[in-house]
């Protein structure tokens, strides 16, 4: 009986040009490289990864990726590149240019380079979490700070008058938190994307989302100059 194909995971790292917190963000030195060579290291370090992408609209950032030897072998149309852009077009846009040039890809590992800080072995514990579960993805996630059942927004746009964002039971917001569903941040660190299931539903998610626990310590989303200082002290 014939072996089963081995799982092919490729990893992409999305890092556009543009960036308000931070003028060249994805350029900005951190712990004595770029901040996307945290991310291209990480992924190279890795066993399971078979190649490692950099999806990029910016020729400065194609260029520093190749030299920490991640593949770019294309620019990300300025269409797709924007502040507005959601992550699924920058995906399909990969996937699509994985089909046209047969390269066969069962799971993306998409790590974004705004979260540089990942314990080891975060690949693998995703991909046997998304195998025992039959996972869409499996998402990096940490304990939110915040309930949002305690969350109110404003009915009108500067105006005084709330209302809850949830009402989970009876004024969840007025009930003790030990009485509430335990609620999740989604990291940035790591997506592990089911190839196939995105392309029948072009959703990074899908309907089986798995979470892959991450200890707070680890959890940075840079969008400024403190969380750059505060990520490079955990590094």
């Amino acid at each position: 009986m014939s072996e089963a194909p081995e799982t092919v995971i490729l990893a992409l790292v999305p890092a556009r040009g543009g960036s308000k917190g931070i003028a060249n963000k994805n350029l900005q030195m951190l712990n004595g490289i770029p901040l996307v060579a945290h991310s291209i290291q990480y992924a190279l370090n890795d066993l399971l990864i078979q190649k490692v992408y950099v999806s990029t609209d910016s020729i400065e950032i194609a260029n520093t990726a190749r030299d920490f030897n991640a593949d770019v072998p294309f620019l990300r149309p300025s269409h797709i590149s924007g502040d507005l852009c959601r992550d699924e077009t920058f995906v399909e846009h990969f996937i699509l240019y994985l089909v046209d040039h047969s390269i066969r890809c069962d799971y993306i590992a998409l790590l974004r380079p705004t979260s540089p800080v990942r314990p080891d072995g975060m690949i693998y514990e995703a991909l046997s979490l998304a195998q025992k579960h039959n996972a869409t993805c499996v998402r990096a996630i940490t304990e939110a700070t915040c309930n949002p059942f305690k969350c109110w927004y404003e009915v009108n746009a500067g105006q005084p008058v709330l209302s809850p964002i949830s009402n989970y039971g009876h004024e969840a917001y007025n009930s003790p938190r030990q009485e509430l569903p335990r609620y999740y941040w989604q990291t940035g660190q790591l997506d592990l994307i089911d190839v196939k299931s995105f392309m029948s539903s072009k959703s990074i998610t899908g309907d089986r989302v798995v979470g892959l626990f991450v200890d707070s310590e680890y959890a940075f989303d840079i969008d400024s100059l403190d969380d750059l200082r505060s990520a490079e002290k955990a590094l």
